[in-house]
């Protein structure tokens, strides 16, 4: 029998001018240590490949570690995706410079407009128990996946919910509101390499996320580079 564990990490969404987002620390839906979930592909379209999209100029240098990203959008009714596929790679772009004092960087490998009603799947969340759901779908043994929803009704959600490395199904998952920040997908891509809050305010990963929530110290780049290699050492390209 697997245990269940409820560990995530979340970030949710502060209307207040000076910050971006605040973390609520760990709550959850019912994350287990299953692995190797499958993906359901009905209802997924257009899925693509892009080429990769790194900083201007940037080059791989011999100690890079380069990880590969399944990117997937919601389309509303009109087809209309939370975040379409040059959007996407602008916000990658940003989560490129924010870790590029790691030498670890990302790209956009699988671009994945998806019609949620075909998969079973609510446009927008209106219950924690809806994250494993939607992880499931979209899960990949290759690829770290995004997910962007529509926005949520849920009254105890936050914006975002990732879970940490050994919980399956994997992935970030975020709401409409958020989708276009790359600080606060950032943030959540620390947690997807093992990193938790700390109490910093200009830290990356500070429960509430600031414009100046930029930083991320040598030992976090020691845990995200380590993660990659023990965790995720399949999406590393």
């Amino acid at each position: 029998m697997t245990k269940q564990i409820n560990f995530l990490m979340t970030t949710s969404l502060l209307l207040a001018a000076s910050m971006t987002t605040a973390c609520q620390g760990s709550g959850g839906s019912g994350d287990s240590r299953i692995v190797g979930a499958a993906i359901g592909t009905d209802g997924v379209h257009g899925t693509s490949t892009p080429t990769p999209d790194f900083i201007e100029g940037e080059a791989a240098g011999p100690n890079t570690i380069t990880l590969a990203l399944r990117y997937v959008s919601y389309l509303n009714s009109a087809g209309t995706p939370v975040i379409d596929e040059a959007t996407s790679q602008k916000i990658v772009r940003r989560v490129n410079e924010l870790y590029a004092p790691c030498d670890v960087r990302f790209f956009i490998e699988e671009y994945v407009p998806a019609i949620p009603g075909d998969l079973g799947l609510a446009y927008g969340m209106s219950s924690m128990s809806e994250l494993d759901p939607i992880r499931s779908q979209f899960e990949s043994q290759d690829r770290l996946v995004v997910i962007n929803t529509g926005n949520w009704s849920a009254p105890e959600s936050a914006n975002a919910w990732t879970t940490m490395p050994g919980y399956s199904p994997s992935g970030a998952v975020l709401e409409a509101q958020v989708a276009t920040n790359g600080e606060i997908v950032a943030h959540e891509i620390g947690h997807y390499l093992n990193l938790d809050h700390v109490s910093t305010a200009t830290n990356l990963l500070s429960p509430i996320v600031y414009k100046t929530s930029t930083v991320l110290t040598a030992r976090q780049c020691e845990i995200v580079r380590q993660s990659a290699v023990d965790s995720w050492s399949a999406m590393r390209r």
